[in-house]
């Protein structure tokens, strides 16, 4: 079982709001439903690989 950490970061890279799971699932929800609009950046670790996206929220 793998280990996920999510992390949330504005636009300057700080860090918001970090989430960790302990999940072998494929899918993991991450409510960002209260957030102001803007641009974020959506962070997965898992082990040591990193994925970091670029998220838009209208």
């Amino acid at each position: 079982m793998n280990e996920v950490t999510i992390e949330l970061l504005n636009i300057n890279g700080v860090l918001i709001s970090s989430q960790k799971h302990k999940s072998i699932q494929n899918e993991l929800e991450f409510d960002i439903s209260k957030k102001p609009s803007g641009i974020y950046f959506l962070r997965v670790i898992v082990k040591e690989v990193i994925t970091t996206l670029k998220l838009v929220k209208n």
